[in-house]
């Protein structure tokens, strides 16, 4: 007999109806076990095939109330292993019976391996589908506001949007048509039909785009969406309704705390690898080579920053300046402290250090021009003998030397501004003037 899963998330009768499931079943001899809490659809089916013993699985869903006729008996053969089968359920409200929320056998390999970001599950788990036309259990999706506004909309959105397996034309729209405006007087009925006229609208709205339907697996979206749809329509809900958006609001404020807090947790947890010394350094240089076009400055800054992670900080500064200078609103990020620490670290784990540890050539060269165009005896002394390194202070001194003896000559300052020159210049200094007595 094949493993069962009862899929579960935050549902408000999940825990009654797994244990009358248990019940039910308790003298079949398949094993039976629970998946809770997973976010994501596909991924709740995921962890369930991980954990199923069997190469078929069945999957009961939380507001699955499974019939008593209904026998977990069926035994497929080997070339039927993958297919996915999907047994009718009865909607509580409209008293449709269709393949929607009914019990499911899938296989477990390719339920393991299947494409997650298909908008929808059973679909993008095999290209071989069989509908069973037994009814296996009712779909008790109606137990509170949002959960009944929910379902109705995730399942109008498929039928719209045209998601779901082997659908006809006449038979969905006549499907549609059911949600939408036949009732019983079961609890929530008007969430259900809210929810199949918000579903329909989207379905149609984005039938071609994936990552919009996608969004329907998204059950923090669908809350938000919930508490849109009543404050924009409160003609279509009970007068009470209106107290729900407050609630929903309150928790997708409470959610954007959490995930803040959760940033605040996560950064506080990277911070011990690196000191708070070295996170405001590159901070300090990023904020000063984004807005900054002096071209000596930024010379200084990239090549003859202080560390590593100060011209680490410079590089992405400069990038930042060339790529976002017209735009105010980046531009005001750059000022926000935990912004830029978390840029930090995108900036660290793509970008070795060690490749903004400074390069010999460079280093001296740009020493040089400062030194050579400068008539402050502060500054000189700063470059003299506080540069970063024996390379900087070699190429200091020899531009000092050069500007004390050609200030006066401007074919002979003019000469400095060629790189190529001075990387001439810089060998033969090396070669005469050895970098060591500069240590």
């Amino acid at each position: 007999m094949y493993d069962i899963a009862f899929l579960s998330f935050n549902e408000p009768n999940a825990n009654n109806l797994y244990f009358k499931f248990l019940k039910k079943i308790a003298n079949l001899p398949n094993r039976v076990y629970r998946i809770h809490g997973v976010q994501g659809i596909h991924q709740a089916h995921v962890a369930a095939a991980k954990l199923a013993s069997t190469s078929m699985f069945w999957v009961v869903d939380a507001d699955a109330d499974v019939l008593p006729n209904f026998k977990f008996d069926t035994k497929l053969d080997p070339s039927e292993e993958d297919i996915v089968h999907v047994w009718r359920s009865k909607n509580p409200i409209n008293d449709l019976e269709y393949g929607y929320g009914g019990v499911k056998l899938l296989p477990t390999n390719l339920t393991l391996n299947m494409d997650t970001s298909s908008p929808d599950m059973t679909t993008s788990i095999s290209p071989r589908f069989k509908s069973v036309p037994q009814v296996s259990n009712i779909t008790a999706f109606n137990t509170d506001e949002l959960t009944t506004w929910r379902s109705a909309f995730r399942e109008c959105v498929k039928l719209a949007s045209g998601l779901i397996f082997g659908q006809i034309s006449q038979e969905t729209e006549k499907r549609l048509n059911v949600w939408k405006y036949n009732f019983n007087d079961k609890p929530f009925a008007e969430y259900a039909r809210g929810g199949a006229s918000a579903g329909e609208w989207y379905g149609i709205a984005h039938k071609n785009n994936p990552e919009a339907l996608f969004k329907i697996n998204d059950y923090e979206w669908l809350e938000i969406e919930f508490g849109k749809h009543i404050i924009m329509f409160p003609d279509l809900y009970p007068t009470d309704a209106q107290t729900l958006k407050h609630v929903c609001l309150e928790r997708e404020r409470e959610r954007e705390r959490e995930r803040e807090r959760e940033r605040e947790r996560e950064l506080e947890s990277l911070e011990v690898n690196f000191t708070i010394e070295q996170i405001n350094r590159w901070k300090d240089a990023f904020r000063e080579a984004a807005n900054t076009n002096d071209a000596a400055r930024l010379d200084t800054l990239l090549h003859r920053g202080i560390d590593e992670y100060s011209r680490g900080g410079a590089s992405a500064g400069n990038w930042w300046r060339e790529t976002y200078q017209d735009d105010p609103e980046k531009m005001q990020q750059i000022t926000n402290d935990r912004f830029l620490v978390e840029e930090f670290y995108w900036h660290v784990e793509n970008y070795t250090l060690e490749q903004f540890r400074p390069d010999p050539l460079i280093c001296w060269r740009s020493a040089f021009r400062e030194a050579a165009n400068t008539t402050d005896a502060a500054q000189l002394d700063d470059l003299l003998y506080r540069g970063i390194d024996e390379y900087a202070r070699s190429g200091a001194s020899a531009g000092k030397w050069w500007g004390e003896t050609y200030r006066d000559n401007a074919e002979k300052m003019q000469q400095i501004t060629d790189d190529k020159f001075l990387e001439g210049e810089f060998y033969w200094h090396i070669e005469n003037n050895p970098v060591e007595q500069f240590k």
